[in-house]
This record gives structure tokens, C-alpha cells and sequence, in this order.
């Protein structure tokens, strides 16, 4: 999920660094916001050159006149006039003495296919370079979950060259998928290890998408069975869609194929607008009832992103989301204040999603940085199941413990009834004795 805003950050770090390349112990042992391991990030002084000549991979090769260009950028900023498919991308550097005897692999990030030279020597290809598309096998690579271990560092000039592919770049932009490759040198010991954790927590992470999508299926089942309790339904929807949102993002990272890496974007998208849909449609039915006509503006808007997501970005589901919120907010503050059936626990954990939610916007646009990976939308999507089914489980519990008092009640009454019919017979039979007895007096006087 942090992929597109990691390479707004690396156009941004890019305008800042200035200055010769120079690789040493500190560098590739520096923490890097915009990466999820730490080290050196090849973000600068690359030159590129439009075709296809072996004798580019040459570190000897006088590359001068090359044209300087970004190796990664977001959709629909790549210079289409200068790119045609296929090109070679060059990037010198010194090494210094204290890496001499220090393992260190490359991580990369790629949205194509590459061959990669180091002083000349193939050290790695991903997907297959192809003159033409019919040719050429993407390969995509997401949150540098590929790697590659360098060989013994010199101290000295190094030249790393890249032949890259990617003839469906433009057709692509249309999808809103980044272009181009973006290298990071870090310690391998270290970094492997670094990268092996994030790959657990990702993995650790997409597991609990079973916590929202067991409540969704709770809830669809109570609906089905209670018609008229349409906020089950909402809820189910509402769950749901986090379950997409805690799966879409966490999937990103093991594809590695264009049409299933768009699918799986806009998978995360639609579970986007439709959590803030479904979540005010719950909160709105739950907490008030009735529909506003703002809330049937951000009904109809959410509609129309939905039907709009292979092409917008990011960013606008986002936008959205936090169009939603203050509304949100504002009805669970005013169920708080008339006291509505669970406005306590419910409107707690809904308080404790949106806020985790708005931080996770606010982390994944830069407005707060954290060195690492983190999901607190998760977190906070947990804290709102499990609010919830405290709030079902209270309801039971109460509703338990009035069918018990009601069937108190109707074994006292049952058993009143029963000493008040036996009464009454009784004094029937009285009644019909003495009768019976004034009958047989006369007769016996004669």
C-alpha cells in the first residue's frame, strides 16, 4: 500500500541529495523513511540512453552525453516522448576502504523487466528484456521483496548498469502503475534479516483479515435470520470491506504480474470507498436513523469512485475516506450525548478505527514519519470487531437474563393461575355439594 507514496518520497529525496555518490559503512546502515529496510538508496545520478547496445553494460563506456532521468516515477509523469520501450540506465559511484570486507546485497523495487551489470558482469535479471512487447515477460516487484547479494566491493569506482524493458509503460499509466526500478544497497546480514521480519509481519498481518470477514459472515447470517435488523447488514458489508482492505494492500507485495497486480490495486480501492459507505451507512442506522442529504451526496460519490478505480489514484480514496469521518463522528458524539444503546462500546471502537485510519492516511502520504512498516488500520479495525461483539455479547447476556425474569414471571403467574383454578373448582364442588344436599333433605321428611 505504501508503494506509490515510497516513490513520491524517493522524487522528493532526489531533489535534495547533492553531491558525489560515495558508499561507505554509514550509508548503507542509514534509516530510510521512504524504504522498508534501511540503507543507501540509489536515487540519483543515474543517465539513461534510449536502445539496445551490450557495450553499455562496459564500465569503461564514456556515457557523458546520456540524458539524466528519474529510474522510478509515479504513473503518468514518465517522459513518454523520450521512452520507447527499451533503454539502458547507468549509475556510478565510489566505494570507500571501510566496505571492503562487508557483505552487501541490492534490494530492489521494479515495474518492468531488467538485466543488471555490476562493473560490466551480469549480477541479476528479473522477467525477461525484450526488443518488443511480444518479446518481454514483466515482472513486477513490490516493497523490495527481491534481492540481490552484490559481489566483493573494491574500494574504488564501481559502475552498476541496468537494461531495462517495458513496452507496456504507457498503456499502463492508464492503470495508474508506477514505471521504471529503484535500487537500495544495504548491509546483507542485517538487511536480509531485516527484510525476512517484514515479510513475517506482512504475512502475520493479512492473517487477521479472518477476524473481519468471520463477523461479516456472522452478521450476514443474523440479517437473514432477522430481516428487519437491517444494521446486521450494514455492519456485514462494512466488515467486509476491511477484510479487503487488510488483504488488498499485504497481497501487493507477493505479485508479480501486471493484470493481477491491477486487480489486487483496485480490489484495495473499491474495500476503500466502500468501507466509508457502508461504515456511514451503519453508524447512520445504528446510532440515528434517516437519511441526510449529505449523506447521500458521499453515497453517491463513493459510488462513482468505485466505478472509477482501475483509473484514479490513490490518493482520492483516501481524500474520500476523510470526507466521511467528520460525519462520523459527529453522529456517534450526538448518540453519546442522548445516551443511545450502544453508543458506549460501539461508538468507542467506531472513534478508535477512524482515528487509526487517519493516522495510516497520514503516514502513508508523509505527514507523519515512522522508520518501518506499520498498519494501524488493522489494529483499529480489530478494536471495532471486538467492540462490537462485546455490544452483541451485552445484548445477549441481557436478553438471556430477560427471557429467565419473563419465565419467572410466567412460572409465578402459571402457578397462581393453576391455585386460583384449583380454588375455583374447589368451590365449585362445595357449591354442587351443598346443593346436592338441600335436594335430598325434602325427601326425606316424606
Amino acid at each position: 500500500m505504501r508503494t506509490l507514496f515510497y516513490i513520491w518520497g524517493l522524487v522528493f529525496l532526489t531533489a535534495l541529495r547533492s553531491g558525489a555518490t560515495v558508499l561507505d559503512l554509514k550509508a548503507v546502515n542509514q534509516s530510510n523513511f521512504y524504504a522498508p529496510v534501511n540503507g543507501y538508496a540509489l536515487d540519483k545520478d543515474w543517465v539513461y540512453h534510449l536502445g539496445d547496445n551490450s557495450d553499455w553494460a562496459d564500465p569503461t563506456f564514456d556515457d557523458r552525453s546520456w540524458k539524466r532521468l528519474e529510474t522510478l516515477t509515479p504513473s503518468g509523469l514518465f517522459p513518454e516522448k523520450i521512452w520507447q520501450g527499451i533503454g539502458w540506465f547507468r549509475y556510478s559511484f565510489v566505494a570507500k576502504d571501510d566496505i571492503q570486507n562487508t557483505p552487501l546485497v541490492l534490494f530492489l523495487v521494479q515495474f518492468g523487466a531488467s538485466e543488471i551489470y555490476l562493473d560490466g558482469k551480469l549480477i541479476g535479471s528479473f522477467g525477461v528484456v525484450g526488443r518488443s512487447e511480444e518479446e518481454e515477460q514483466i515482472y513486477l516487484i513490490d516493497n523490495m521483496s527481491a534481492f540481490i547479494s552484490l559481489p566483493k566491493m573494491v574500494p574504488g569506482e564501481h559502475v552498476l548498469a541496468v537494461r531495462y524493458s517495458n513496452f507496456q509503460a504507457v498503456s499502463n499509466m492508464f492503470y495508474r502503475i508506477p514505471i521504471g526500478f529503484h535500487f537500495l544497497i544495504s548491509e546483507r546480514d542485517y538487511g536480509l534479516s531485516q527484510r525476512g521480519w517484514i515479510t513475517r509481519v506482512i504475512t502475520l498481518h493479512q492473517m487477521l483479515l479472518v477476524v473481519p470477514l468471520s463477523m461479516s459472515l456472522l452478521h450476514f447470517l443474523l440479517f437473514l435470520f432477522n430481516r428487519y435488523n437491517r444494521e446486521d447488514l450494514y455492519y456485514a458489508l462494512l466488515t467486509l470491506s476491511i477484510a479487503g482492505m487488510i488483504y488488498a494492500p499485504m497481497e501487493l507485495a507477493f505479485i508479480h504480474q501486471v493484470e493481477s497486480y491491477v486487480w489486487m490495486l483496485t480490489l484495495f480501492k473499491v474495500s476503500l470507498a466502500l468501507s466509508g459507505i457502508f461504515g456511514l451507512w451503519f453508524i447512520q442506522h445504528f446510532f440515528q436513523g434517516g437519511m441526510t442529504q449529505y449523506f447521500k451526496f458521499v453515497v453517491a460519490l463513493g459510488v462513482l469512485i468505485c466505478m472509477l478505480s482501475l483509473v484514479l489514484d490513490l490518493e482520492v480514496y483516501f481524500f474520500f475516506l476523510l470526507l466521511t469521518y467528520p460525519m462520523a463522528v459527529r453522529i456517534i458524539f450526538r448518540a453519546f450525548c442522548l445516551k443511545r444503546r450502544g453508543s458506549g462500546l460501539v461508538g468507542v471502537g467506531l472513534l478508535f478505527f477512524i482515528g487509526c485510519c487517519v493516522f495510516q492516511i497520514f503516514l502513508e502520504v508523509g505527514l507523519v514519519k515512522l522508520t518501518g512498516i506499520y498498519f494501524p488500520y488493522i489494529y483499529g479495525s480489530i478494536i471495532l470487531v471486538l467492540s462490537m461483539s462485546f455490544h452483541l455479547a451485552r445484548i445477549f447476556a441481557q436478553t438471556h437474563q430477560n427471557l429467565e425474569r419473563q419465565l419467572q414471571q410466567v412460572k409465578e403467574l402459571s402457578a397462581l393461575a393453576l391455585a386460583q383454578e384449583r380454588e375455583r373448582k374447589r368451590l365449585e364442588i362445595q357449591a354442587q355439594e351443598e346443593d346436592d344436599g338441600r335436594g335430598a333433605e325434602p325427601m326425606g321428611h316424606r
